[in-house]
């Protein structure tokens, strides 16, 4: 308990100003036949396809 740091002040973070996000990273393995239908699924959720290069 001593190594705790006293709050001196703190906020509430509305709604209004503020951002709220969701992550998931999703690997897929994919054969060449399923790739397009793979990349219009992740297009079509605002997902990008970060590939290794």
């Amino acid at each position: 308990m001593n190594k705790l740091i006293d709050v001196i002040h703190c906020f509430e973070h509305t709604p209004h100003d503020s951002v709220v996000r969701e992550l998931v990273l999703i690997k897929m393995l994919v054969g060449r036949d399923e790739r397009t239908d793979a990349l219009q699924i992740i297009e079509h959720f605002g997902g990008k396809d970060h590939r290794p290069d």
